[in-house]
């Protein structure tokens, strides 16, 4: 939480990431396994401010990652907070985000997950 958070953008820093790490298969456009919530060019705008469909949290709330049910999916920590299910993403073989990245989502999310 540093003033530099809000020099953090999701098309500059976070969508790289997401696409790379989540937009691959479960959450790509047709995708096998689950929705393209997260699919390249639209998870911006399906997941800030939007309301999860695995917990009480919407995805991302902009100001604030501890409300944020993409932090707790991929921190781990989803099923304690909000009521969220499921594995900690990404799952299977890519699993798990480093801690610089899990960070990196957290600082973009706290710097008001601008765009």
């Amino acid at each position: 939480d540093t003033d530099t958070d809000a020099d953090i953008t999701y098309t500059g820093d976070v969508e790289s990431l997401i696409n790379n790490e989540c937009g691959k298969s479960c959450h790509a456009n047709g995708g096998n396994k689950e929705d393209p919530t997260l699919a390249s060019g639209k998870g911006y705008d399906n997941i800030v401010g939007a309301q999860s469909d695995q917990s009480t949290m919407n995805y991302v709330e902009p100001g604030d990652h501890a409300s944020s049910y993409l932090w707790h999916k991929v921190n781990g920590s989803h099923k304690t907070s909000g009521g969220g299910k499921g594995n900690q993403m990404p799952k299977g073989n890519d699993c798990c985000l480093t801690q610089s990245e899990i960070d990196l989502i957290a600082d973009w999310i706290d710097g008001g997950a601008l765009e």
